[in-house]
């Protein structure tokens, strides 16, 4: 996927649509997306994402890259059958570690929710705003990372890649099965960790080699 206007600025609108009936697919993108700094409007992302029986959807964008001052609400809809196979990642990175910057002010809305035959499995609501930053150094809070990852897996013999899971993520983060979903958060103190730990974590559920983008 390949946003053209190269990141999102006040009042952008990006919608993503996937809709998968059999087969494999793996969707990513060419490179990081970057929601720049906001001038009063606030960028909106909407990602629906739609897997049937026999079918397996394998999502992993480069992360989002948040510059101080970004304003963005994003909503992530999975809608599976009761036999679809899904492993999604999304990864936020808060400010451009080549530039020194830090992000002082932000206004996150991230919501991401699967939906399996019409009912509710799990749902991940994710706000930062400029309160929240001030304690995001706090040990049960981020403990200082400057990145965050999300990982959702549903398919076969999700007790057996529980522990694969855990193995991957590291001292990172965590991995849990809620929901008939295995989910794993990771907090990471730069964009590389977190990308790396990402790519080791969608390697061990899926068992795919990652998009070449992600290789450069």
């Amino acid at each position: 996927m390949l946003n053209t206007a190269g990141g999102l600025a006040d009042g952008d609108r990006f919608e993503v649509s996937v809709s998968l009936a059999c087969h494999r697919l793996i969707t990513s993108t060419q490179a990081s997306e970057r929601v720049y700094r906001s001038e009063g409007g606030t960028a909106k992302v909407v990602q629906q994402f739609s897997v049937s029986d026999g079918a397996h959807l394998i999502h992993m964008p480069q992360p989002t890259i948040l510059y101080d001052r970004a304003a963005l609400r994003r909503r992530s809809t999975i809608s599976l059958t009761k036999d679809a196979g899904f492993t999604f990642c999304e990864g936020l990175v808060l400010g451009r570690a080549a530039m020194g910057e830090r992000v002082t002010s932000l206004d996150l809305h991230d919501r991401t929710e699967v939906i399996v035959d019409g009912e509710p499995h799990f749902i991940d609501a994710l706000r930062l705003d400029d309160e929240a930053l001030l304690h995001l150094d706090r040990e049960a809070m981020g403990s200082g990372a400057l990145a965050i990852g999300l990982v959702i897996h549903r398919g076969e013999r999700l007790g057996g890649q529980l522990d694969v899971a855990r193995d991957a993520v590291g001292s990172l983060g965590g991995a849990t099965i809620v929901g008939g979903c295995l989910v794993a958060r990771l907090l990471a103190p730069s964009h590389r960790r977190l990308q790396d730990a990402l790519l080791g974590v969608m390697g061990a559920l899926s068992g795919v080699a990652p998009p070449r983008a992600w290789q450069l």
